[in-house]
């Protein structure tokens, strides 16, 4: 616990002391409610990451540090300090920890309070002085902090901050840029260069590929498919963790509800399974008339605006490693329009992309797509 004359600080443990769960998740509500673009995601999806049998808790520990407006009991800041053994042992990474869910006022005192409590209180007693983010808690989650494309809302489980976040990590707390991950828009009427349509038949010609959509009858059997070619596919990739099967079944049925079938595409070459791409409909169109975070709430605008929503986030697409050279994301790219384009969708998002994947970037670029929003990974040593 920390304090002066206008602050109050908290520290606990998420996933134990459950009861101060509502201050966490309340500190975006309080800070943003003025701001245009930003969606509150609803409450239940927090409570349900921070629930002590959440398959994320096998394989890492964290602590909640949140500033409290002394004199209201307001929270007005918080921030996640992450320990992820998993992470750690995938990547040789001994003192390596992350943060995420950083929202703050334009404040440098509470910015820096926050970071210095988390490293005295979490990351030292750990030996972990490298500390990287924002993950939300890892790369299979919610991750980056918004550096450009505030004039939009972002879509369905990518973040959005304002500018001035990003500034307070860079000028008040220290932290260096690590990357850049990239959200592409496309407008699903665009019309494809002839160059991606003549090699998409030749490929799948001379390679025997075939696609088929998603069947919500088979729903374990088809997100098995998925899990075996998604650790395959992103081993290889900067800040990548693998998940569990338990850790994906569970990613899985929470977005059940929501999938559309007709947008998660699976390619087979000669029959055997070479990759995946998923696209959600884009969910924060209708949160975005819910800014309580309200469970009851949201389910009644859901039914009544479902059919209003027009756009898509293309959340992963994954091919195994020996598939690769066949241009497949390509090939999924040009069928997921095609797909999109006999339903009421206008526009897709592909993110996020880490910005030096030029097999996932240049395919995009030919199609049309554009960088629509940037968001940035950060590190900082605090024994520097």
């Amino acid at each position: 616990m920390k304090s002066n004359s206008s602050y109050t600080f908290l520290s606990f443990d998420p996933i134990i002391e459950r009861s101060f769960l509502k201050y966490f998740i309340d500190v975006p509500k309080n800070l943003y409610a003025q701001e245009k673009y930003y969606i509150s995601p609803l409450d239940t999806q927090l409570y349900d990451l921070f629930h002590p049998k959440h398959p994320f808790f096998e394989q890492a520990r964290t602590r909640a540090f949140v500033c409290l407006e002394k004199q209201t009991g307001r929270p007005l800041g918080r921030l996640l300090a992450i320990d992820n053994k998993a992470y750690r042992r995938f990547h040789n990474a001994a003192h390596l920890g992350h943060f995420g869910f950083f929202d703050c006022p334009n404040d440098p005192y509470i910015a820096n309070s926050l970071f210095e409590m988390a490293y005295t209180h979490f990351w030292k007693e750990r030996q972990l002085h490298t500390i990287q983010g924002p993950f939300n808690p890892s790369t299979n989650y919610e991750c980056g902090q918004l550096v450009e494309g505030f004039d939009s809302s972002a879509y369905l489980m990518m973040p959005y901050a304002p500018e001035y976040i990003s500034q307070l990590l860079e000028s008040a707390v220290g932290m260096k840029k690590i990357k850049d991950l990239l959200a592409y828009t496309l407008p699903v009427t665009t019309t494809l260069p002839e160059l991606i349509k003549r090699m998409s038949e030749r490929s799948q010609k001379a390679h025997h590929i075939s696609y088929r959509t998603f069947n919500p009858k088979k729903f374990e059997e088809e997100i098995r498919h998925m899990f075996e070619i998604y650790n395959s596919a992103w081993e290889e990739n900067w800040g990548f963790v693998p998940m569990t099967w338990r850790e994906f079944k569970h990613t899985a049925k929470d977005l059940k509800m929501i999938l559309d079938p007709n947008l998660i595409l699976f390619a087979k070459v000669r029959e055997e399974y070479a990759g995946f791409l998923v696209g959600l409909p884009d969910l924060n169109q209708i949160l975005k008339y819910n800014p309580s975070g309200n469970l009851l709430k949201f389910l009644w605008f859901f039914l009544t605006k479902k059919k209003t929503i027009d756009r898509f986030r293309i959340l992963t697409l994954g091919i195994k490693k020996e598939y690769r050279h066949l241009g497949l994301a390509g090939l999924l790219y040009t069928k997921i329009q095609e797909q999109a384009f006999l339903r009421p969708y206008q526009e897709a998002e592909m993110s996020w992309i880490l910005e030096d994947n030029s097999a996932m970037n240049r395919p995009l670029e030919l199609m049309g797509a554009y960088i629509s929003k940037r968001y940035r990974l950060y590190t900082k040593d605090f024994e520097k």
